[in-house]
């Protein structure tokens, strides 16, 4: 499967990216990482830090960089993803799920399978 992993610099999409990770390993996947430069706090470290990761667990991944959550979902719908990983969702006191712009934006437009992982 070719998976494609939304990353915007937060500590939870690191968590699913290395979730992600363990299951490349052991299905087989081809992994693209998709860094989301419109919420970066600092693109080079996040950047040196997914290639580092993918080093050290030994996988031959990816790395794109894209501009915001349209191109996200651009490139996850380019025909050469079966799925798109992104990290979010929050349960409100009510029970609800809560979810940031970008998450809420990939979910409503993508039209390649989203795995949303919390």
């Amino acid at each position: 499967m070719n998976v494609v992993v939304g990353i915007d610099g937060s500590d939870d999409a690191f968590a699913v990216f290395e979730r992600a990770i363990n299951r490349a390993r052991e299905a087989g996947d081809d992994l693209t990482v998709a860094l989301v430069a419109g919420v970066l706090d600092d693109t080079a470290a996040t950047t040196r830090r997914v290639r580092e990761t993918l080093t050290d667990a030994g996988i031959d991944g990816t790395v794109e960089h894209v501009d915001g959550e349209g191109e996200l979902v651009e490139l996850a719908d380019n025909g050469r993803f079966d799925r798109l990983v992104v990290s979010g969702g929050e349960r409100t006191p009510t029970g609800k799920l809560s979810f940031s712009s970008t998450t809420e934006f990939v979910l409503m437009n993508a039209d390649t399978s989203v795995t949303l992982a919390r």
